[in-house]
């Protein structure tokens, strides 16, 4: 197959179809899913300039997702493709009412979500809060991966790293947040176009400091109980420094509903 110049074969397993990345650096693949249908995605990678392209998409324009229809802006940072709003998609459960132990927290055609207060207004403008099971697909048919759109994943604790260190670490915290200026403000300046928000956290019992942090699920596990994760803080944080940086950790267990920023895919998963 050609795809402007680049080349690469595809090969058949049951349920995907995968196109091969080719010494020319190309990536990408077929990916069938019920009701979603056939997505090409693939990464043109030369010295100076990356684009992040699926069958038309180019980074910096809107993707749709097509498990619901919702549409997200797309950033590119460093490279890397983000989404520039928090992930917003399943069934609302309630934390007063935490799913039954024993109980997987994804159906194969039922994502599930939790929102701040239990009130999906919050999900409307800082998407849903995940715990890392959810977060990471579980009990979703193989196919489907995590909870991200076919073509987009969670971010590893790498590509988290990666993101910091590209805006430079002592003030990259200021550079991911939202600014004042913008529609939905927070205390950043917003320079990475990454727009992150303060979606609060929360656990199976409830909700904590909306509109004062906000964390991010990375897809690297810590340990069987733990997980990486990336945190952002406010002004009101105890230590000046801390609100700066955006920290990237593993202290906090699975159970703990954070939110998820997808990032578009790079290569072959």
């Amino acid at each position: 197959m050609d795809l402007n110049g680049y080349s690469g074969y595809v090969r058949s397993v049951p349920g995907i179809l995968s196109f091969m990345k080719d010494k020319h650096r190309t990536g990408g693949n077929f990916s069938v899913f019920r009701g979603a249908g056939l997505l090409l995605s693939w990464l043109l990678a030369v010295p100076a300039a990356s684009q992040a392209e699926t069958a038309g998409f180019r980074c910096g324009e809107d993707m749709r997702d097509a498990r619901d229809g919702k549409t997200y802006q797309t950033v590119l940072i460093g490279g890397q493709c983000w989404m520039k709003q928090n992930l917003d998609v399943g069934m609302m459960l309630e934390a007063g009412s935490p799913l039954q132990p024993g109980l997987p927290v994804s159906q194969a055609d039922e994502i599930t979500k939790y929102c701040y207060e239990d009130d999906p207004a919050n999900c409307e403008v800082y998407g849903g809060l995940y715990t890392w099971e959810q977060a990471m697909g579980s009990g979703l048919i193989e196919a489907y991966g995590d909870v991200c759109p076919p073509g987009w994943h969670l971010p590893s604790k790498e590509e988290w790293e990666a993101l910091a260190s590209f805006l430079g670490r002592e003030d990259a915290g200021q550079k991911i947040k939202a600014s004042p200026e913008d529609p939905y403000p927070w205390d950043g300046t917003n320079e990475s176009g990454f727009s992150g928000l303060p979606a609060g956290a929360g656990n199976g019992e409830g909700y904590q400091r909306l509109g004062q942090w906000a964390l991010f699920w990375s897809s690297s596990e810590a340990d069987g109980q733990r997980a990486w994760f990336a945190q952002l803080d406010g002004f009101w944080y105890e230590q000046p420094p801390k609100y700066k940086i955006i920290y990237i950790g593993n202290y906090y267990l699975k159970s703990n509903l954070f939110s998820v920023r997808c990032l578009k895919d790079s290569q072959q998963k």
